[in-house]
């Protein structure tokens, strides 16, 4: 009977054993998984940060600070319009002369200046039924912004 308990105990403990072991090998692969996953995730974060930065650094450096002048053709005639860029953006545009353009397309497709400022782009959507006064718009400040790319 004794020998019985001793073998019991025996294999009890060796089976223990067994499990503490499998388990330390189990914890073992999850830290070293959870170490691989950290590193991927801090790559990704610094490859997403310069993304950023350099996206953020292009409208900045993009134009050089001055006032530009462009013209182009709108609805009924040529579209002049005066860029304003300070710290490297586009802070104002305003329309210098539109004689020929209908009043009513005109007023409208002034709109198209607030998505310029706000895009810091000229590529932007023309003004729906303001088409060709807006792409005027967007045209003449285009060929402003030639003069301002750094």
């Amino acid at each position: 009977m004794k020998h019985i308990n001793f073998i019991v105990k025996a294999a009890s403990l060796v089976l223990a054993l067994g499990v503490l072991a499998v388990y330390s090998l189990i914890a073992a692969d999850r830290q070293n998984k959870l170490k691989e996953y950290e590193s991927k995730v801090a790559e990704i974060e610094a490859h997403n940060a310069r993304a950023l930065d350099r996206r953020s650094d292009a409208p900045a450096s993009r134009y050089r600070d001055g006032v530009y002048e462009g013209s182009a053709r709108g609805f009924r005639g040529e579209i002049a319009v005066v860029v304003t860029v300070e710290n490297g953006a586009i802070t104002a545009v305003e329309i210098a002369s539109a004689e020929k353009e209908d009043v009513a397309y005109l007023i409208r497709a002034k709109k198209v200046i607030e998505s310029i400022i706000e895009k810091q782009s000229a590529e932007v959507d023309a003004i729906s039924g303001a088409t060709f006064s807006s792409n005027g718009i967007r045209s003449a400040v285009i060929e402003a912004l030639k003069a301002a790319e750094g």
